[in-house]
Formats: structure tokens, sequence, C-alpha cells
């Protein structure tokens, strides 16, 4: 009679394990970008576009813009 019940068991214990490594398989044993701060961090699309153009001269817009800021704050000499 008690090999009866080690067997299931054995037989239950083998699922389970077979379970969980398709569960692991599946969906755990793969990084995302999103999954935290441990993880490398990757550049999008627009963090690029802002890399890139750091060293490019200053538009008519941006310079505009920036004599506006000054005039506002009374540093138009």
């Amino acid at each position: 009679m008690m090999d009866i019940y080690l067997k299931r068991s054995d037989i239950a214990m083998l699922f389970c394990i077979v379970g969980f490594v398709y569960m692991l398989c599946m969906s755990g044993c793969s990084e995302t970008t999103t999954s935290g701060t441990n993880t490398d961090w990757v550049m999008d699309r627009s963090e690029l576009n802002f890399q890139t153009q750091g060293n490019s001269p200053p538009t008519a817009k941006t310079l505009c813009a920036m004599a506006e800021i000054l005039a506002a704050q009374g540093r138009d000499s």
C-alpha cells in the first residue's frame, strides 16, 4: 500500500518539475528592457536623437526662444 502512494507522489512531483521548467522557458528565462533598474539600459529613439543633435549649432527658433528668456529676466544689454 505504501508503494502506491510513493509512486503517485513521484508522478505528481515530476509533473510539477516539468510545469516549472516549462514556465521558466516560456516566460522567465529572457530579460526585457522594462523589467527594472538592474537591467541594461537601452536607448530609445528620442534619446538617440537628443544625443546626436547635442553638438549641432542652435537653430533660429532656439536663438529667439533664448532671447525671449533673457529679455524676461532683464538680461538684455
